[in-house]
């Protein structure tokens, strides 16, 4: 049987990786069972989503589309503006889910399942969410919160929220256990949401690479680089050895897959607060040196660093190792999903 899944991510890296390996699980699963399975995705960041994406395996069934990217633009987070991209989406969103929509319906046959992580819109076919929180939460967070509804305006805010709830519709939303608002004792699930271990495989990584190495992660959506480079500098003057992923243009350091982070000599990672770097930190089981929320920023970094100040990274993997029979989040998921669209 031919089969297609439908990958819809968000800004910045860890969607479309996130997306890709949730994907290759369910093609994997399928074509067990005889089916032949394609990928779709948007190419939204061209050269640096390629380089990535063949890291972790992509084949000829994976349909990275330019035109899907371009559209995906008018409604994505960049240069740490989030308030400018809540009105962005709130402006776009509908008018650039029609074009997505019938650009699919145009060039792809219909979509067994959509894999959304984070995405601001919906493609239509059956919808399969992954990521530690959903956008509606995330707003309704950010209108309770003094800080974040001065910064961004309550209005536009309200807007955004109105905005996400049209689009929202999910099969199964998927959220580890430990997550954005887990700092939040009483926050009631989601309709369909599945708690799971971290969204990341476990990886163990025994490359001969100089002791007393950190790892510095830098974010997709060019949020914090400056941030990032000067304590990957500042590292490296201390003596450390400083890995960053081979993405990066930084030839002063070393470059490395950030599966690197599992290695006993990696000491610790430098990163954005992006739950993309906590789970890999969760599995390679590293400390995270997070920076500081900055103003204007996402607010779910803003809500990251909260649960990671109040309930410790490490403390809760260890308490996740015990809730769940299996770590690895990826094939967690693509299991269920597989299950359902069978």
């Amino acid at each position: 049987m031919e089969r297609s899944i439908y990958v819809n991510p968000a800004h910045g890296n860890e969607p479309f990786i996130l997306g890709t390996l949730l994907a290759q699980g369910v093609k994997k699963r399928l074509e067990q069972e005889g089916d032949n399975v394609t990928v779709v995705m948007p190419l939204i960041y061209a050269n640096r989503q390629e380089r990535i994406l063949r890291g972790y395996g992509i084949d000829d069934s994976f349909i990275l589309d330019p035109i899907l990217g371009d559209l995906y633009r008018h409604i994505l987070f960049t240069s740490g503006d989030y308030k400018k991209h809540l009105r962005d989406f709130t402006e776009a969103r509908h008018s650039t889910e029609s074009r997505v929509r019938d650009h699919l319906s145009c060039n792809y046959p219909r979509f067994d399942a959509e894999i959304n992580v984070g995405s601001r819109m919906s493609s239509g076919a059956p919808s399969y969410y992954a990521f530690p929180t959903i956008l509606s939460e995330l707003l309704e967070q950010s209108l309770a919160e003094v800080e974040m509804n001065r910064t961004f305006g309550e209005r536009l805010l309200e807007s955004g929220l109105s905005e996400a709830l049209k689009f929202e519709l999910y099969e199964r939303v998927f959220i580890p256990s430990y997550h954005t608002f887990s700092y939040d004792d009483s926050r009631t699930p989601h309709l369909r949401e599945i708690s799971t271990p971290p969204l990341k495989p476990i990886v163990e990584n025994s490359d001969r690479i100089p002791e007393h190495s950190v790892y510095c992660m830098f974010s997709g959506t060019a949020s914090e680089i400056h941030e990032i480079m000067t304590r990957a500098q500042k590292a490296q003057g201390d003596g450390y050895n400083v890995i960053v992923p081979p993405w990066v243009e930084a030839d002063e350091f070393q470059r490395l897959h950030p599966d690197v982070i599992s290695n006993p000599n990696v000491e610790r990672v430098i990163a954005r607060a992006g739950f993309g770097t906590i789970w890999t930190c969760q599995q390679a089981g590293k400390e995270l040196d997070a920076i500081d929320y900055t103003h204007g920023d996402d607010p779910e970094i803003y809500f990251n660093l909260r649960t990671l100040k109040r309930k410790p990274m490490l403390k809760a993997t260890e308490k996740q190792k015990t809730d769940f029979d299996e770590m690895d989040g990826i094939e967690y998921v693509s299991r269920i999903i597989t299950e359902d669209i069978q």
